[in-house]
């Protein structure tokens, strides 16, 4: 069914649907922008859904609502907004919303329309609808109802026309503004109750300031319109939704950027102001239990819905807040996907899935945005069920689709400088958690040697990322990193070790037109000057585009071999008409 997504910062989203209901996890949609990929879409977002069934009451001539006398109920959002409507057979709770029917005055139907509980300030059932006061008679009037649509919609812009003017309204935009500025743990705490108590007891403060007095429905009005976008992100809630864009930037209030299809473009959402943006961000911030103020003006987390989000904001940015989300997606969620999309060939697919099943030590390099996490994630995919995978990230973006993991995830430390739980820490502490296999998102620095040593001492099949321009620059970052947690350690035992524990290196790229390749897929040969030599076991050509077999057969298909994995020798050898490509690099 085509379905309209109403949500409480005004926006509008348009789809298909077939749920009838609002659940707990929310309202599953196909939207009209993206890939037709069904997205779940928070409850708290949702302000009401209309149903487009194409079997409502309607009529040629006249009103329908006439003829059925249905009993009328007025629907106060918290927001503001006001909608007059009726009741029929389908009214009632369901879930977390109500059904009930609203008038479409450009259709001339009645719609069903599911309005969410987090939205809705109060029912109100009436007899007639002047038993209302004049402003709240926003969206229909006597006039419909007799037929009088001149002065229904009159009356209609008269109401909105003070609405507009109603200095409450401007209020709640100043002090939203001044709220973004103020440092209290509650409005940080990622508490919902915490949050609202909190911002209430500051607009009391702030009002007592300005010497401002208003009534008590004034009074209530002006929390609500504060409240009405605290749990949403404003602009960025579109970008959020579509699938086509896989990473937004917020340079300023009104630059904001997103990726789609592995190119940048500008898109047209802003914000007010940068006092708009970090309201938006201190909230997202306090959505995940971090902060993010002048004492601590960067932040780094994961929403829950598995993007990850970094804000910088002043001092340390000097142009003002900046806010970089990089979306989770699990479009790319097998090996066929990456040969599909064209990331790999076919037989280097067919490699790397004996590779994971016959307990081989991978370890995946490439730069920001090559695709490291997504190939990870795939690659964890094809691990038996029986085994038990442990894994370590700073911040949690593997999603891997196992009935075994234990997910750990860096803490940062408090506000006193302590209870940090550092990748070192876990990692320690997951060999003691009876892991097959661990997966630690990516090498950053001392970790590097537990990694090494996770590899060597019975948890064949582990893998890391690491960010690289090349293979044997991975390699070489490698070496520097593990010598950072023990200087002591002789250069050519740290070589050693890489080389018994390291079987194969995979270097990803993304190329200027957009797209993600992997160039090299190469084990280890030893050293020569201090330089990691590899064998190169495939390799991408882009002079022509196309993935090339060396002709090589790696030493580690002994290994496969001893867990009962053989893999096809034909996936190593060129095709007709092809030439074996160089092998060796340093």
């Amino acid at each position: 069914m085509r379905v309209t997504v109403q949500f409480v910062d005004g926006e509008r989203l348009e789809g298909a649907s077939e749920a009838m209901t609002l659940s707990k996890i929310g309202f599953p949609l196909v939207p009209d922008a993206g890939n037709n990929e069904l997205v779940w879409v928070s409850l708290t977002a949702i302000k009401y859904v209309l149903v487009h069934t194409g079997n409502v009451q309607a009529a040629e001539d006249g009103d329908p609502r006439a003829a059925l006398d249905l009993p009328k109920v007025v629907i106060r959002f918290h927001d503001g907004e006001v909608i007059r409507t009726y009741r029929d057979e389908s009214w009632g709770q369901d879930g977390e919303g109500f059904r009930l029917r609203t008038w479409d005055a450009k259709a001339r139907m009645l719609t069903p329309t599911l309005v969410s509980l987090h939205a809705v300030k109060g029912i109100f059932f009436v007899k007639e609808w002047d038993s209302r006061p004049a402003r709240d008679q926003l969206s229909s009037n006597p006039g419909v109802a007799t037929g009088n649509r001149k002065n229904a919609q009159k009356l209609e812009v008269v109401a909105l026309a003070a609405e507009a003017e109603d200095g409450v309204t401007k209020l709640a935009g100043e002090y939203r503004s001044r709220l973004a500025r103020i440092r209290d743990e509650k409005l940080a705490s990622g508490s919902p109750n915490e949050f609202a108590t909190a911002v209430r007891q500051h607009i009391v403060r702030l009002l007592i300031e300005d010497g401002r007095s208003l009534s008590l429905e004034q009074h209530q009005r002006l929390n609500d319109l504060v409240l009405s976008n605290a749990f949403g992100y404003g602009p960025l809630d579109g970008l959020l939704l579509d699938r086509s864009v896989t990473e937004i930037m917020v340079n300023g209030a009104h630059d904001v950027f997103v990726e789609r299809d592995g190119r940048l473009q500008k898109a047209k959402q802003s914000f007010r102001s940068d006092e708009h943006l970090l309201e938006v961000i201190r909230k997202m911030a306090a959505s995940i239990g971090r902060r993010i103020d002048e004492a601590t003006p960067m932040v780094d987390g994961r929403l829950a819905d598995g993007s990850r989000i970094n804000a910088v904001i002043p001092p340390a940015a000097v142009d003002g807040p900046s806010l970089t989300i990089r979306k989770f997606t699990p479009l790319l969620n097998s090996l066929t996907a990456l040969v599909n999309q064209g990331t790999l060939s076919l037989d280097m697919a067919v490699f790397l899935q004996h590779a994971v099943l016959g307990r081989a030590n991978l370890l995946i390099s490439g730069g920001t945005g090559s695709g490291k996490t997504t190939t990870l994630n795939v690659l964890g995919s094809l691990i038996p069920g029986t085994e038990r995978v442990v894994t370590i990230e700073d911040t949690a973006e593997l999603q891997l689709q196992h009935p075994h993991v234990v997910r750990l995830e860096y803490r940062p430390p408090n506000v006193e400088g302590r209870g940090e739980l550092n990748i070192r820490q876990l990692l320690r502490n997951s060999l003691r958690m009876r892991p097959d296999r661990i997966f630690v998102g990516e090498a950053r620095g001392a970790e590097a040697l537990e990694i090494l040593q996770a590899m060597n001492t019975g948890h064949d099949g582990s893998m890391s990322t690491i960010h690289a321009n090349s293979a044997q620059d991975a390699l070489a970052r490698l070496e520097t990193m593990v010598l950072s947690a023990a200087i002591d350690l002789p250069l050519d035992a740290v070589r050693a070790q890489i080389g018994r524990a390291v079987d194969l290196v995979l270097h990803q790229v993304r190329r200027p037109e957009g797209d993600r390749k992997v160039t090299q897929i190469s084990e280890i040969v030893g050293y020569d000057g201090g330089l990691p030599v590899l064998r190169d076991i495939f390799r991408y050509q882009s002079a022509d585009g196309r993935f090339y077999p060396t002709g090589i057969r790696p030493e580690c298909l002994s290994k496969l071999e001893f867990h009962g994995v053989r893999c096809p020798p034909e996936i190593f050898e060129p095709k007709v008409g092809e030439v074996a490509v160089m092998s060796v690099s340093q």
